[in-house]
């Protein structure tokens, strides 16, 4: 069971009545599954490929040599694996995994010097495939399999292996530095020549030029400044160097890096702050009307809510994509700060979802023309993060949430949940214990990573929603539930009033009972 708040009436800011808006709702989930790969071995065969990318993070390991943490089994010690989101492939019939590898100087998880993307093919029973080589659509220059410039070139990847994610890193200067690609998640989209692909969201620390002074007629003086940005990069296209990542030419200029993008909102300055946890989703309406995904849209908050709209195929000017504001509950307020209600998984496009069922199961078009015309609706899984509420210095759980779309971009939060246990037992931060408990000065995390499928199928007489959900249990596992029954309880409200919502009331409601929910959990 679980607890939503939908926005079927007004309260006007009166969260005594936060029970008017309240329901209860029942579902049915599996026992959770873990994805468990040997850090040993993939860290070996890493660094002893000898391949550019590795050669390149060689002076991190210059006081602990990767042949020594394998020599003497201190692998698991010193690096880390979290943050698991796949995607299912149709035309390949596999799901695609990304994941975070984490290297700690201190053997410290939740303060890794070097963070990596892992990539990783698993069937369709969810078995990975261990040696694997996908055909896939790319920009690769080395290609060169059609003499039409407008033709799409194709090029082969195998996996698993890292993906070579153009990185700054300046280890040598500051060693308590944080380097790499942080927070992966990745969600599918169709590129103008038709074909899916995936697309893969991260933050990042960069560097910029801030200024250069001309010292002499032979040098200058290059003032740097570092920001944490929001990037999006395609796994199956790639960049020469990374000049959008550090800002100087280097010796990796002829390098071959996947290629990235910088995420930045026009007309304001990059911030010096972490920049992190949007929430990425596509519009189908879109799709049908160009034939492929021309933007990508971005929740960058919650409360307050606020949606970004970003090109996926424009002509990026200095590697950077710029966002407008697609839609701002407030726009005359300067608003601080984003809320314990953040990030989270992508969001599923619902419409699409039916769409790609209903000639299978005809009784699906009844839920779509329910559908005002106009309307797209979105589920994924947010997390609140709250802070020495009862468990542990900060807590982390799943908050389902819908999102709908009118027209005129007219955005709301039509339900948003209290914290789901989802039956998952959150083992203790100290990889040491193997049981549940509260340990002061120590995180209490579930955190949702994406939702890995969502299919439609008939089981008996009846026609049932299966959902995957991949997630992490206090940043040291990537696992997954399948749940069944989320369609139940969402289409009946596909087709309520417009007119209630757009307000916060039920984001105030959800937060205070998930912060009841994490006191009960610590006593």
């Amino acid at each position: 069971s679980f607890d939503i708040f939908a926005a079927s009436a007004d309260i006007n800011g009166d969260y005594g009545q936060c029970s008017i808006l309240h329901k209860r709702k029942t579902i049915q989930v599996s026992k959770p599954q873990s994805f468990t790969t040997t850090r040993r071995d993939i860290v070996n065969r890493f660094f002893a490929s000898g391949s550019e990318y590795a050669k390149e993070f060689a002076y991190f390991f210059k006081e602990n040599p990767i042949s020594d943490q394998v020599k003497h089994n201190t692998v698991d010690q010193y690096w880390y694996r979290l943050a698991g989101s796949l995607v299912y492939l149709e035309q390949y019939g596999v799901h695609f995994m990304v994941s975070r590898m984490v290297y700690s100087y201190d053997k410290r998880r939740d303060k890794p010097a070097l963070s990596l993307v892992y990539g990783q093919i698993f069937d369709e029973n969810w078995k990975e495939l261990p040696n694997v080589e996908l055909v896939v659509p790319s920009n690769n220059p080395d290609i060169h399999n059609d003499e039409k410039e407008e033709a799409q070139k194709f090029t082969a990847i195998s996996y698993p292996d890292f993906l070579p994610f153009p990185a700054y890193h300046k280890f040598n200067i500051n060693k308590d530095g944080y380097y790499g690609p942080e927070d992966p998640r990745i969600i599918v989209v169709k590129n103008p020549k038709g074909y899916e692909e995936p697309l893969v969201l991260f933050n990042a620390n960069h560097r910029k030029i801030l200024e250069e002074e001309i010292e002499e007629a032979s040098k200058s003086k290059v003032l740097f400044k570092e920001y944490r940005s929001m990037f999006m990069s395609w796994p199956w296209q790639f960049q020469r160097g990374k000049l959008n990542m550090e800002d100087l030419k280097s010796k990796h200029n002829s390098n071959l890096y996947t290629r990235v993008i910088e995420l930045k909102i026009e007309n304001s300055m990059r911030l010096l702050a972490q920049q992190k946890n949007w929430t990425p989703f596509i519009s189908f309406q879109e799709r049908v009307a160009e034939g492929y995904d021309k933007y990508i849209y971005m929740v960058i908050r919650w409360n307050n809510i606020e949606v970004l709209k970003c090109s996926l195929t424009e002509n990026f000017d200095n590697s950077v994509s710029s966002c407008s504001f697609e839609y701002k509950m407030r726009t005359t307020e300067v608003l601080d700060g984003v809320g314990p209600l953040r990030g989270g998984t992508e969001m599923v496009n619902v419409n699409m979802l039916l769409h790609e069922h209903v000639e299978k199961f005809p009784q699906l078009q009844h839920e779509l023309d329910r559908i005002p015309e106009g309307r797209e609706v979105y589920l994924g899984f947010a997390r609140a993060h709250f802070k020495e509420c009862g468990c542990g210095k900060g807590f982390y759980r799943p908050n389902l949430v819908t999102l709908v779309k009118d027209n005129a971009s007219q955005y709301k939060l039509h339900d948003v949940g209290s914290f789901m246990s989802l039956n998952v037992p959150v083992t203790s931060w100290d990889l040491s214990r193997d049981l549940e408990e509260c340990i002061n000065g120590l995180p209490n995390l579930l955190i949702p990573n994406g939702v890995s499928a969502w299919d439609i199928r008939k089981v008996g007489t009846h026609v049932l929603d299966y959902l995957t959900l991949s997630f992490s249990v206090n940043d040291h596992t990537v696992d997954m539930v399948h749940i069944q029954g989320l369609l139940r309880y969402l289409l009946p409200g596909l087709n309520e009033n417009g007119h209630f919502g757009y307000d916060n009331d039920n984001v105030k409601c959800a937060m205070d009972l998930s912060s009841a929910y994490c006191t009960a959990y610590g006593e």
